[in-house]
């Protein structure tokens, strides 16, 4: 095989090209400034044609050849119980999003949204995917070659130009690296017309898991899945909530495991791979906005491998390069005035018993007690470990480290904590979720340099406290979709028994293939959601749909607008308290004005079908009879 290799400076200038582009940010270059699409050519130039033939050419040489050979190696000599560590990690993740593949839509919580936009920009990446593939697929000729900085320049000069010729407007609200990862399954869900699109992202992200440990890791780290996973195993992807979000439509689960990327990055044996650290960060921050927190504190962990003015030339060229595209995301996002705010809370506010107490309350909800005590553990084990390395070994470069991201992860948590803009999810898990992967990253170096039979007693201790809640979360899945109500702590999601309810009523012999008009009747808030007709796009195709409010007065009758009688049906889903938003006195409240609703039902439509389940009502359906 012929040996290719890129230069630093190379690598930089692809990625920065690259994230500009598959983020979808080259379509608001023209938006945002000058400063911006000039800068986008002038940078890209300038690192494209750096000088590269200087001394300790070693150090700004990367070798690909040499990376995807010791991938394959290592990907080659995996053995059982590396199969097995693999298996652990996927395994949670793996029967949740099997169990719950049927459910239905989850309102709240910006699955919505998260749906929407995967569909639009699906739709964009079928139009425009040929402006770029060209160049991709010619790089691996023009690498390592004496023309090499030209091709590269040619894709920005080829960006440029078709960001003044489509120019297409895209929602800058999320960063949008995440949706093209995940636009091939939207594409193959909208082809083969899936039941519930969102099971495109959903999958998306638990395959992220899949890309980490058995492509990413052996390509870039030279890793195996081994022993030294454990501890992030046991106690982070055991943990209920990360199940949860791991097999959900947020973008979290991907930004994760480029940062669990970035950190493993800092603990590598071999001098020069910290110059991916940053990189990884800065890939995190495209996918989720808070990742750019930890760019700072890998910087400043980074500093410890540095020996010359030479390499700490480029660690600030690297992390520049690293948190740019991020900084061309957030002004676009400016200019098209997205909110949301951030400002720090009062000082009164920040130390209120209130606050606090909300926060704890979160905490506990999330971990439980058993949590709690294996959080503690692996806290005790890492600052132990820290101690260790610098009175015992006097290794105060790799104490540095640990503690720089330990700094970096207590920031990602606080940051939530003190922004006013979010007092209403103040511990709400997934806002922390940043701050412990970068805890919980720690411990994979930490078992490298632990026996095996510490990692494996530890292991099967941390994950018998970590992942007792899981169980109860397994059993809850197992019941219909609307008995998840309010699992991401008090508010979201909803899950409306839409779906089970028609393909259960489909069933009775008195339903008629003749009725095409259906009223879906919902709270308030959701009718003008355009996820009813995203989600439910085949109830969509099949009936004329009609979404009523709860406000309106005919919701439980067989009427039309008018208070004519007509022949269609009416769907009405009941709204579940379960999870942890079990209010008894609310639950009282819906069940009677579903009892109440269930009478007058009977009393205008000829057929009524009731969907009952451990002893509440699901949904109730009626319709008139057979012309």
């Amino acid at each position: 095989m012929k040996i290719r290799t890129i230069t630093i400076t190379q690598l930089l200038a692809l990625f920065f090209l690259y994230t500009i582009f598959f983020s979808g940010i080259w379509t608001a270059l023209f938006k945002i400034g000058w400063i911006y699409y000039l800068g986008f050519l002038i940078l890209g130039g300038v690192l494209s044609f750096l000088p590269t033939n200087l001394p300790t050419k070693d150090f700004l040489q990367i070798n690909l050849t040499e990376i995807f050979l010791e991938a394959k190696k290592n990907l080659q000599s995996l053995r059982v119980k590396d199969f097995l560590i693999a298996a652990l990690l996927l395994l949670p993740c793996g029967i949740y999003l099997f169990i719950t593949w049927d459910q239905e839509f989850p309102f709240s919580g910006d699955h919505d949204f998260h749906l929407w936009k995967s569909f639009e920009i699906t739709k964009f990446w079928i139009k425009y995917i040929w402006t770029i593939v060209p160049h991709l697929i010619l790089g691996y000729w023009f690498l390592g070659k004496k023309y090499s900085s030209w091709w590269i320049f040619s894709g920005y000069l080829l960006v440029f130009a078709a960001s003044l010729i489509l120019a297409p407007t895209f929602m800058a609200r999320y960063p949008a690296l995440s949706y093209f990862f995940s636009s091939h399954l939207m594409f193959l869900a909208q082809i083969f017309n899936w039941d519930s699109p969102l099971n495109a992202l959903r999958l998306n992200n638990f395959l992220s898991l899949l890309v980490w440990i058995f492509l990413l890791r052996p390509i870039f780290l030279k890793a195996k899945p081994n022993l030294s996973l454990l501890f992030l195993i046991s106690i982070f992807f055991m943990q209920k909530d990360v199940v949860y979000y791991f097999t959900s439509s947020y973008l979290e689960p991907l930004c994760l495991v480029f940062v669990l990327m970035g950190i493993e990055t800092l603990f590598l044996e071999k001098y020069q791979d910290y110059r991916w650290a940053a990189i990884w960060i800065g890939l995190a921050a495209l996918v989720k906005e808070q990742g750019i927190l930890l760019l700072p504190f890998v910087f400043l962990a980074s500093l410890t491998f540095v020996r010359s003015l030479r390499s700490l030339f480029f660690l600030l060229l690297t992390t520049f390069i690293s948190g740019l595209p991020f900084l061309y995301y957030y002004a676009f996002r400016k200019h098209e005035n997205v909110g949301r705010s951030s400002y720090v809370l009062p000082y009164a506010q920040l130390i209120s018993k209130e606050h606090i107490h909300e926060f704890i309350k979160r905490f506990q909800l999330q971990w439980h007690l058993s949590g709690e005590i294996a959080f503690l553990i692996v806290l005790i084990c890492i600052l132990f470990f820290i101690l260790y390395l610098i009175f015992k070994v006097k290794n105060y470069r790799l104490s540095l480290r640990f503690i720089f991201i330990l700094l970096g992860a207590l920031t990602g948590i606080l940051f939530f904590y003190v922004d006013g803009a979010s007092k209403f999810w103040t511990g709400y898990p997934r806002f922390n979720l940043l701050g412990y992967t970068a805890i919980f990253g720690l411990t994979i170096p930490l078992c490298k340099r632990l026996p095996n039979w510490t990692i494996i007693f530890l292991g099967i201790l941390l994950m018998g406290l970590s992942g007792s809640p899981l169980i109860s979360a397994f059993a809850d899945a197992l019941k219909p979709s609307p008995f998840r109500n309010y699992i991401e702590h008090y508010e979201a999601p909803k899950f409306l028994s839409i779906n089970r309810s028609l393909k259960l009523v489909q069933k009775d012999p008195r339903w008629s293939t003749e009725i095409k008009n259906l009223r879906i009747v919902v709270k308030l808030g959701l009718t003008t959601s355009t996820a009813l007709s995203d989600a439910y796009h085949n109830i969509i195709k099949r009936y004329n749909v009609t979404i009523v409010g709860e406000g309106d007065p005919s919701i439980c009758l067989c009427l039309n607008k008018n208070g004519e009688v007509e022949k269609d049906a009416l769907i009405i889903p009941a709204h579940i308290f379960a999870g942890l938003n079990n209010n008894w006195e609310d639950k009282e409240i819906e069940r009677k004005k579903m009892l109440n609703c269930l009478e007058s039902v009977k009393s205008s439509c000829e057929n009524v079908f009731v969907d009952w389940y451990d002893g509440e009502i699901l949904s109730i359906v009626g319709w008139r009879g057979k012309s």
